[in-house]
């Protein structure tokens, strides 16, 4: 689970990095944007395992992400499921784009 854990951390805090800079551009961001940036490669790297991980997931271990995402998000119960599929959905849409942008060989 710890590559699911660390896929979906890297999406919902993208998405709370992106809502932070919707408010407009602060010093104090600095240190978020340096946590997200370290994040990457670890959740690229281990994607295919993550989903391999999310496709198979029982019930126990379902409730054991959801139960990681509200406590280090703060995300309230009722949205954690949407909050998960979604943070995954991001995931592969950055990676489409990623590939896009950067040559294969240096984000393998």
């Amino acid at each position: 689970m710890k590559e699911l854990k660390s896929l979906v951390g890297f999406g919902l805090a993208c998405a709370e990095l992106v809502a932070d800079l919707a408010d407009g551009v602060s010093f104090s961001l600095i240190s978020k944007v340096v946590q997200v940036a370290k994040e990457a490669k670890p959740a690229f790297k281990g994607a295919e395992v993550a989903f391999e991980q999310y496709v198979g997931m029982t019930d126990e271990a379902a409730l054991e992400i959801e139960q990681w995402v509200v406590s280090e998000f703060d995300i309230d119960n009722e949205k954690v499921e949407l909050a998960i599929e979604s943070a995954l959905k991001a995931i592969i849409q950055l990676r489409v784009i990623v590939e896009l942008l950067v040559p294969k060989k240096q984000i393998a």
